[in-house]
């Protein structure tokens, strides 16, 4: 039961950046600017799916703490991407 719902979730994740995607890529047709910060939450997405999976799949420690580093990692790109994204819309 608990790995369907996670499943889910990772699910409803991946079609949530497929929407956001979308929406970007209308907004670049239409003359938009060109936004990095997307495909970086994209990766995010797919590393927090992949740690919901790796929690029911009892990977090494090792790995799964490889994992959320990374997840880190990316956050911290993300954060440093949206700053001068925001900054260059101002």
């Amino acid at each position: 039961m608990e790995y369907g719902l996670i499943r889910a979730l990772g699910s409803l994740l991946v079609l949530w950046m497929m929407i956001e995607l979308l929406h970007t890529e209308i907004n670049n047709l239409r003359g938009g600017q060109f936004h990095v910060r997307i495909f970086v939450e994209l990766a995010l997405v797919a590393f927090i799916r992949k740690i919901f999976v790796a929690s029911f799949e009892h990977k090494e420690p090792t790995s799964f703490m490889l994992l959320v580093g990374a997840l880190f990692i990316l956050g911290i790109v993300y954060f440093l991407v949206a700053k001068v994204e925001n900054k260059g819309s101002d």
